[in-house]
């Protein structure tokens, strides 16, 4: 076998890197991520998981060896560790030396692996594994739009041929992936001399650039090339498209082969990096199997809310979107009229300037007149190119202003789409066990590996909802006594990962406009105009009064006694999380007969219970099951919604207001859809048997973000969680209190528990539906 590709398979062969964990997992929720700047990870596919057991105690497979060290672990499942860079272990992945190396003649020239397809896959693979994560790609800029993507995903390139071309499979792998920041700036040398984005050239032709001369130009260069050459900075014309292609093969494998030999330098210190566990559980296939049709749902609901992004990763930070450079412009007349529809273009622009080539953007949008107490939510399209549409409905006359926010690049919701799907533990939750003088607290979550020590398994028996946690030692799984948040992991993210997570630089920056930023709307042209035509637009305030576009027509409650005529012999029971506490002691100080009984709880969890004896009103107050949250909630009080439903009588006296979401931002969005699948299931069994009940369903709202709770309570993650509520409860009988642009039409500043102006507004609305104008409650 020949020296040199022996020498890049052992020392090079595709390799999992599994960080060392950090200590200290916790975090409160207002820190930011403290990721060190050269931090990486590579993420390490699991096995699918096991067929669940019945039993309450659960033991790790024996088959795979596991350690134990704080609150994460380092398993190693199969092969044997290998020594790696510092501060690493590393993990063999599939080995490639029969596929790439073995050939009838062990003692053919370099050039003969080289022409073989399967050498640069493994070559690429390798590559791919090794090298930092957040390496940096001129190609996208320069190459005025051109697209590289990954081989096996690519559509067009920057040199048009078949994706099995060795020239351009060995291209693309070590361009795009070798970190070493001078061959970077030679490659990008000759991108612009040449003309490799032309596509085939300023003044070549497709010919020149066809497969086959670049087969023989590599093999040339590779036979001619010392190895020990070094990329040269130089740009020189060239003199014809076979030499210059040569002349760059040539010195894209002699760099391979000068850094193969200290692979190690290669890396950037790995720091403190995030912790990366092999989640090997059943819980997410635990719970009760979906229906045909839900399974049917599911994907549909995945597909309408995937969201679009770049197509080339690890970009400089340069080349990310900034919203300072960004501008928008109004479309159409200074005046328009009451009734129409204001389109504005948004064009976002990156750090230097240029206009984005793709979407993927989170733009917020709102209408406003300060001096009416006015403003509208408005609906935003992406056009996947870096420009955007946004549409808002004239509704009211006067001067409008628009104003366009950019809540997070689309590099920034690429790390949250990263996080949300491969860090579903990034928030950590204990339980306490004890018997007698003897406690222990563990380490609990929807979903924890079954290779680490033995669990208990708190899976709720109707609804199938996974719960679990680690067996305390000395005690047994019934000895458990409260839930409570553990913190937050630390570390989540790369240095460079950070740069798209700046206050004041890329997390809910304004856009500025370019031209007029406002216009004037008059009355409608012909009379009253119709306002509810606008199906996708919930309300909007006037004189800082929220008036719904459907449902029952908002009554103002302003006094005690309207509150408690509305309520007379109503039973309200919320089953809810921490941002419907707000209604209810907003029930309890506005009324003063409706008086809170002392049931020992605590203040920020429940439950709560209130009651008017004289005019036969309860309401009470429970949270959701977990994951919650909360700072301690007793083991007695974790109630599903779905079963609560289940146990609720129902009928015209009965209001139920639900709001599950805020505590689901860090999992899965299919862990919410299960959840909300449930729910459903539980609301439709109350209205079969008693039509007449009341359901009112919250949305989530927008709230505060910082570098810190970006990671994990992001408006990104709320919106992806509406966008699936209002889905699976659309066509139901139940009411929908969008919370979303209640608060994002508001001009009061957003936060997770609502100012007080917007909670009396979402009380109004609930009263208004409890007791209509009309004699229709719900139209």
């Amino acid at each position: 076998m020949d020296p040199g590709c022996e020498r890049v398979l052992k020392r090079i062969r595709p390799t999992r890197l599994i960080p060392k964990v950090s200590e200290d997992v916790e975090e409160e929720m207002s820190d930011p991520p403290s990721s060190p700047e050269d931090s990486y990870a590579v993420p390490l596919p699991t096995t699918p998981p096991a067929t669940p057991q019945s039993s309450q105690q659960l033991s790790p497979p024996r088959s795979e060896e596991s350690t134990i060290s704080g609150h994460e672990e380092v398993v190693v499942v199969s092969g044997h560790a290998d020594e790696g860079p510092a501060g690493m272990e590393v993990q063999n992945g599939p080995s490639y030396e029969n596929a790439s190396c073995e050939s009838d003649d062990p003692d053919a020239p370099l050039s003969h692996w080289l022409q073989r397809i399967e050498f640069f896959e493994c070559l690429e693979s390798a590559v791919l594994h090794l090298l930092n994560r957040t390496l940096t790609l001129y190609a996208e800029e320069k190459c005025n739009g051109c697209r590289i993507r990954h081989p096996s995903q690519r559509q067009q390139t920057c040199l048009l041929d078949p994706p099995d071309d060795v020239f351009q499979t060995c291209f693309h792998g070590l361009v795009r992936r070798l970190w070493n920041p001078l061959f970077i700036r030679a490659v990008e040398k000759y991108m612009n001399s040449y003309g490799f984005c032309d596509p085939y050239g300023k003044d070549q032709t497709a010919e020149q650039y066809g497969p086959s001369s670049r087969r023989r130009a590599l093999q040339e260069a590779i036979t001619s090339q010392p190895a020990a050459a070094m990329v040269s900075t130089s740009s020189q014309p060239a003199a014809a498209a076979d030499s210059t292609v040569a002349k760059l093969s040539g010195q894209v494998i002699s760099t391979f082969y000068q850094i193969q030999n200290s692979i190690h330098s290669a890396f950037k210190s790995p720091g403190n990096v995030w912790p990366l566990e092999l989640n090997h559980t059943y819980c997410a296939h635990f719970g009760q199997e979906p229906t045909a049709e839900e399974a049917n749902e599911e994907r549909y609901l995945l597909n309408s809310i995937a969201w679009p992004g770049p197509l080339v990763q690890g970009l400089l930070v340069e080349l990310s979107s900034d919203p300072s450079k960004s501008y928008f412009v109004i479309h159409g007349p200074a005046e328009q009229h009451i009734g129409d529809q204001l389109e504005v273009n948004v064009h976002v622009q990156n750090f230097l300037g240029l206009p984005k080539k793709h979407g993927g953007d989170f733009l917020i949008a709102r209408l406003h007149s300060p001096e009416l107490g006015a403003g509208v939510a408005g609906q935003v399209q992406d056009h996947h190119n870096g420009n955007y549409t946004v549409l808002f409905p004239l509704l009211w006359a006067g001067v409008v202003w628009v104003e366009i926010t950019m809540a997070h690049p689309s590099e920034a919701v690429v790390v949250l789409k990263r996080l949300q799907e491969e860090q579903p533990n990034q928030v950590y939750f204990k339980s306490l066990f004890r018997s007698g003088f003897v406690s222990e607290t563990t380490v609990c979550n929807l979903c924890l590996p079954l290779n680490h020590q033995p669990l208990c398994n708190y899976t709720d028996p109707e609804t199938g909802e996974p719960w679990y946690c680690y067996k305390p030692k000395m005690l047994g799984c019934d000895t458990r006594i409260n839930h409570y948040k553990g913190g937050y992991k630390k570390n989540l993210i790369t240095g460079y990962e950070t740069k798209f997570f700046k206050s004041n630089v890329n997390i809910k920056v304004p856009i500025r406009a370019s031209g007029m930023g406002n216009v004037t709307v008059l009355p409608a042209d012909k009379g009253l105009a119709n306002l509810k035509k606008y199906e996708k637009t919930s309300g909007f305030y006037f004189h800082n009064v929220w008036r719904p576009l459907r449902g029952a027509a908002l009554q103002q409650f302003n006094d005690s006694s309207a509150i408690t005529q509305c309520l007379r012999g109503k039973i309200i029971y919320m089953l809810v999380d921490s941002t419907v506490r707000q209604w209810f002691e907003y029930l309890t100080a506005s009324v003063p007969t409706l008086k809170e009984f002392n049931i020992h709880s605590l203040k920020k969890v429940g439950p709560f219970l209130a009651v008017d004896s004289k005019n036969n009103i309860l309401v009470s107050f429970h949270c959701h099951g977990p994951p919650i949250r909360f700072t301690s909630v007793l083991s007695p009080e974790l109630h599903y919604v779905a079963n609560e439903i289940d146990r609720i009588k129902g009928g015209p006296g009965t209001v139920i207001l639900v709001s599950v979401w805020s505590h689901f931002s860090t999992f899965p969005i299919e862990v919410y859809i299960r959840r909300l699948r449930h729910i459903r299931r539980a609301v439709v069994r109350l209205l079969n048997r008693e039509p007449a009940t009341l359901v009112v369903i919250r949305t989530a709202n927008l709230q505060k973000l910082d570098p810190g709770n970006s990671l994990f309570n992001s408006d990104w993650f709320s919106l992806q969680i509406n966008s699936v509520l209002c889905a699976m409860f659309k066509g139901l009988n139940v009411q929908l209190l969008d919370a979303w642009e209640m608060t994002l039409a508001h001009h009061l500043p957003h936060l997770l528990h609502p100012s007080p102006p917007i909670i009396k507004n979402m009380i109004d609305l609930i009263l208004s539906n409890i007791c209509p104008a009309g004699k229709n409650r719900r139209s």
